[in-house]
């Protein structure tokens, strides 16, 4: 009975996603990650806004209202079904496979579990059982996968975390292949980047560890995959703009300092050339409604607690979003967006933080240093991964960043130590030099692009040998 619970709820939330995204003509293997991300967003929107309008049981409320949604959105225009059972047997064969090598790896998943527990109550008042910090840094987003497994012996979903790794590895493969010209020597660069993914350390940790890393990474790696469709396939832009919301809001409403991270993948989005002035203003106006619903929601738990009742960790955010909305109209006018706009604007908000740190604290800025290349030289379990990934990323992405198709993504791993570096100076707090530590985790948000940017610049580079050659 576990078991198959498991199976029917990350399959109902699944297949909710791919009849959304299939509905809207998106076609082959790709509908699988788009409609993963997709149904997980609405879920926790779904569950956001059970909670704000205080009804009992939120988390399961949200679970029967997720494929009802996904159902009305779609009903002009219903995919075939007829491959759901084939989906439904996968999904326990991977669920079953996975259970000798899931367990809790850290106090994070408990305390996950317990909030999960939390949104299957009919007292609906999560304010007066939940510890103001643990919500304030697990949020809703991941205990809403795992509420409907709190009522078996297993409280927690053991087929999401291995479902979510194989699309990434999907994803990945699906992207770098899409722009080769070539489809064999296209197949094996992707083959080699996702299988040098799959065989890291890390990734196979995070594909049995209770937290938000793993799907954040599918969050950004989807986007990214979509954003480049915009030229290659001639993707409607409000189907693409669906997805990259989609992703956003995941990132938004699983991380309290998700939305920074969903904004920057946001302003990575609107530098594609291929975008419309439509396209960059649902995007914009999509984010926000993300943000002010997700902090919103949280202010709304505790409204009856003085301590959180102006804390500015909830508002200031909420606030962001009502200026993204307010300003999203300007974005409509691209002509000074580009790519060198957006790498100065990087480099400019790097060094100003940089100097703001050391000027306001000389030992947090070496604390910081200390635990970053600690954790990614030795103490992280990353191996090669950064210490020789990201700067070859970084390398491969600036000598080609005039194609546009790589363009998104290396904005996106070039920015991610601003989003380090402004995390832990909100935070004030540097990390440390542990496995365990909070920033090392996060990386995986980026680590699928990284090696995706790097199969992406690899296969330009070869398509561009025959035309030098003829010179």
């Amino acid at each position: 009975m576990t078991a198959w619970l498991d199976v029917v709820s990350a399959a109902t939330i699944v297949l909710s996603g791919c009849v959304i995204v299939g509905g809207n003509r998106v076609a082959g293997l790709f509908v699988l990650p788009a409609g993963t991300v997709v149904g997980i967003a609405l879920l926790m929107v779904s569950t956001h806004i059970a909670v704000l309008v205080g009804l009992n049981s939120p988390g399961l409320v949200a679970f029967f209202a997720t494929p009802a949604i996904a159902v009305w959105i779609a009903r002009k225009r219903m995919p075939s079904i007829a491959w759901i059972p084939l989906a439904l047997g996968v999904g326990f064969v991977i669920r079953v496979l996975a259970v000798p090598y899931s367990y809790l790896r850290h106090v994070d998943s408990v305390n996950y579990m317990i909030i999960s527990g939390l949104l299957m109550r009919t007292d609906g008042d999560l304010g007066s059982e939940v510890n103001s910090l643990q919500l304030r840094k697990r949020m809703l987003g991941t205990p809403t996968l795992h509420a409907m497994q709190t009522l078996t012996d297993v409280p927690m979903s053991i087929l999401l975390g291995p479902w979510i790794g194989l699309m990434i590895l999907v994803t990945g493969f699906i992207t770098i292949r899409a722009i080769g010209t070539s489809r064999w020597v296209s197949m094996s660069v992707a083959s080699l980047a996702v299988a040098t993914l799959a065989t890291s350390s890390r990734f196979l940790m995070h594909v049995t560890y209770l937290n938000s890393h793993l799907l954040n990474g599918l969050s950004v790696l989807v986007a990214v995959s979509t954003v480049t469709r915009l030229s290659s396939k001639g993707e409607e832009d409000r189907v693409c703009c669906q997805i990259v919301v989609a992703a956003c809001t995941i990132l938004v409403m699983t991380r309290p300092e998700g939305f920074l991270l969903a904004a920057i993948v946001i302003g990575a989005s609107l530098l594609h050339p291929g975008a419309s002035g439509r396209f960059r203003v649902m995007l914009a106006q999509g984010y926000g409604v993300a943000v002010i619903l997700t902090f919103t929601t949280l202010l709304r738990v505790f409204a009856f607690r003085d301590e959180l009742s102006f804390n500015s960790e909830l508002v200031y955010p909420l606030l962001f979003g009502l200026t993204v909305i307010s300003l999203s109209t300007t974005f409509q006018h691209t002509q000074w967006l580009s790519a060198r706009f957006g790498l100065t604007a990087s480099g400019i908000v790097f060094l100003l933080f940089s100097t703001a740190l050391v000027v306001r604290d000389s030992v947090l800025a070496r604390e910081m240093w200390a635990a970053w290349s600690g954790n990614y030289l030795t103490e992280g379990h990353w191996g090669l991964t950064i210490a020789v990934g990201y700067p070859v990323a970084v390398i491969v992405g600036l000598a080609l960043c005039s194609n546009p198709r790589v363009r998104v993504p290396f904005v996106i791993v070039l920015t991610f130590p601003v989003f380090g570096l402004i995390t832990s100076i909100l935070r004030y707090a540097p990390g440390r030099v542990s496995d365990a530590d909070s920033f090392n985790r996060m990386t995986m948000h980026v680590v699928p692009t990284v090696i995706v940017l790097i199969g992406m610049a690899a296969l330009s580079a070869i398509d561009q040998l025959p035309s030098r050659a003829n010179r």
